[in-house]
């Protein structure tokens, strides 16, 4: 593409102008306005022939009356002597044969080499520029110098081809980029910061628990308050978001604190002390693997009382807590509370969430599994020796009549 142009004398149009330019040459220029552009011709004064207002007017006659036509009038038919430049109406510089003196923009010099492909006027052609850089022995860049050069149908087949993968590539990407946010919208748990805390109600990724161990209505230690914490966390992990437990806010919103759980603490009576109970818990409920993968543990301030934010990701298998006898449990969000899967119901939630899933954070076999039944005739228990597909095949096949 040629630079975009201007004159640097008057613009009078079908009128002989007398210009010397920058470099003490003495013109004799003529512009001639096109439908869509105009047309420059110009012949030096030690050239220029005789009754030259006719000879500017022949030369004219040959060029048309648009850009178009004076592009495809061939330099054979306008006279040696003269000199002639076509631009478009918008300035662009479409044609130029010999010295007129032009302002022109100066094109962006490249660094290095590089080719550009484009296409011929036909719409079917296809070219190579080659663009080389003009550098003096000083490392200025001063000029370009391109060379076209024709592509085979091989090269432009490769040329067509590499243009379509590039799109069908950008389009993929940006359909699996939609999809994945898409995804993690739906699965990712909702972000709660400080602030929102006082705003917010319980429910499917958020729960309120007023302490770890301090009983608000005994006002004394209760160690049984540990295990709602525990199955609310073990809720989250077996729920398609997580959520997020928040201890020191009572079920009414009440920004209750954490002070009196620090006090209960045997050495450190802090936030560090604190801290690391409550994580001792949720590893002895849930394995140090699966705690450090999924739950992390904050701590923020409200009205001058620190409260506890435990956030927890879904989980990428089925969690069962250790109860009595051994017991294993599934607990489950529903709604805004957390409840207990019978066995049934546990292996078919399992199977739906996990698909084919093992148990045990420690090692690819998973330990004995109790899971525990109840029927009108009286309690039932079922041992899953393994949790894989084929311990799962074993308890579907263990139908209520079979039960033991």
């Amino acid at each position: 593409m040629l630079p975009g142009a201007s004159v640097p004398f008057p613009e009078k149009f079908d009128q002989i102008l007398k210009y010397t330019s920058d470099v003490k040459e003495n013109w004799n220029l003529y512009i001639h306005k096109l439908t869509d552009g105009f047309l420059i011709l110009g012949v030096l004064d030690e050239d220029a022939p005789a009754h030259l207002d006719e000879r500017f007017a022949e030369t004219l006659a040959k060029f048309g009356s648009r850009v178009a036509t004076a592009l495809a009038t061939s330099e054979r038919k306008v006279p040696q002597s003269f000199d002639y430049a076509i631009i478009d109406q918008s300035g662009g510089l479409k044609y130029v044969a010999g010295g007129i003196p032009l302002k022109t923009t100066p094109p962006q010099i490249p660094v290095a080499p590089y080719a550009k492909w484009f296409v011929g006027r036909d719409g079917s052609s296809i070219w190579a520029s080659v663009i080389n850089p003009v550098v003096n022995p000083r490392g200025e860049r001063l000029a370009l110098i391109r060379d076209f050069q024709d592509v085979t149908d091989q090269q432009a087949m490769l040329h067509r081809a590499g243009i379509f993968n590039l799109l069908a590539g950008g389009i993929l990407w940006l359909v699996t980029m939609l999809v994945g946010v898409a995804y993690l919208r739906r699965v990712a748990p909702e972000q709660i910061t400080c602030s929102r805390i006082p705003t917010l109600s319980e429910g499917q990724t958020v729960e309120f628990k007023a302490s770890l161990r301090w009983d608000y209505a005994s006002l004394k230690q209760n160690r049984d308050l540990e295990k709602p914490v525990v199955k609310a966390v073990a809720g989250f992990l077996n729920s398609e978001k997580g959520g997020t437990l928040i201890i020191g806010v009572g079920d009414n919103r009440e920004i209750l604190g954490l002070e009196p759980d620090y006090a209960l603490q045997r050495s450190r009576k802090d936030r560090d002390g604190f801290e690391q109970t409550l994580s001792q818990i949720l590893i002895n409920a849930f394995a140090e693997a699966c705690f450090a993968r999924f739950v992390k543990v904050n701590f923020c301030t409200i009205a001058g009382k620190e409260i506890c934010l435990v956030k927890v990701a879904p989980a990428r298998r089925p969690i069962f807590i250790a109860e009595e006898k051994g017991v294993q449990t599934m607990y489950v969000r529903a709604g805004n509370s957390t409840r207990p899967l019978s066995t049934p119901d546990a292996v078919a939630y399992a199977t739906e969430h996990f698909g084919d899933f093992t148990l045990g954070w420690g090692s690819r076999r998973s330990r004995p599994v109790t899971l525990e039944c109840f029927t009108p005739s009286g309690q039932r228990r079922v041992i899953v020796k393994c949790c894989g597909s084929a311990g799962h095949d074993q308890a579907a096949s263990l139908g209520w009549s079979s039960l033991e």
